[in-house]
């Protein structure tokens, strides 16, 4: 056979590379995958982090990652140590409200219940105030005074809420819904600083409207759930989220 007809002993050399550009275009897709998987995963710590108000990162294995599909997890994650106290902060005051206003309690005037923000005291409108005023009925004053000693012994500040229910207002004093909630808000606010004594400066108020009912507001019956001032005294938990003064 001619010389060069002789088969040449490099043509291996072709099936490596075609094997070694599969090899590299594989290594690029695993790196791409877990790179994009990385990212999604520090958004997830982010989002978490804020949202326990916590300085340090959450970590980011992949055992993080069922959580977010809605696998179950067989190991529960540790309890935040401010959501650990949150309860029994005011567990005490809950317990000791519940006793002294049981009678308002079972008359539907009052209702009393701990929510991640802290401990929250509901004044329904019937028994606060006269239909479309702020005015703060005498009858209800021994009931705030009860309320307001529980606030004086603790170093908790206090938000006060005003909710009303879908019905249009609109009369000499008030324009909208808006306006009638933060009035009431603010009565309940003068009634514990100047009648009770208690420090002006514990008080945060916020008039909502109509727009968070706790009932539907298509019945008598859910419309007057939706009329309510709320009293939160707010856990240490909730006031990582409060904005921060000089």
């Amino acid at each position: 056979m001619p010389p060069g007809n002789v088969p040449s002993s490099d043509r291996w050399l072709v099936s490596y590379a075609d094997f070694v550009t599969l090899l590299f275009a594989f290594f690029v897709v695993l790196f791409a995958t877990s790179h994009t998987d990385k990212q999604k995963a520090r958004k997830v710590s982010e989002s978490v982090r804020k949202a326990y108000g916590s300085t340090k990162p959450v970590p980011t294995e992949a055992s993080s990652v069922p959580l977010m599909m809605g696998t179950p997890l067989t190991k529960q994650p540790e309890q935040h140590p401010l959501v650990a106290t949150m309860v029994t902060e005011l567990q005490q005051s809950l317990e000791s409200l519940s006793a002294e206003l049981e009678k308002e309690i079972l008359a539907g005037k009052i209702r009393i219940r701990m929510e991640s923000r802290g401990l929250v005291v509901t004044l329904q409108e019937s028994a606060l105030f006269a239909a479309g005023d702020d005015t703060i009925l005498p009858s209800i004053f021994s009931s705030l005074g009860r309320i307001a000693v529980a606030i004086r012994k603790l170093k908790n500040p206090v938000r006060l809420e005003g909710h009303t229910d879908s019905v249009p207002i609109h009369n000499t004093r008030f324009q909208n819904n808006w306006e009638l909630s933060v009035a009431r808000a603010l009565s309940t606010m003068k009634y514990m600083t100047e009648l009770e004594d208690l420090p002006m400066q514990r008080f945060a108020v916020a008039g909502y409207g109509d727009s968070i009912p706790v009932s539907e507001n298509e019945t008598p019956a859910g419309r007057a759930k939706n009329r309510r001032v709320d009293v939160v005294i707010m856990n240490e938990y909730n006031l990582l989220q409060e904005p921060d003064g000089r």
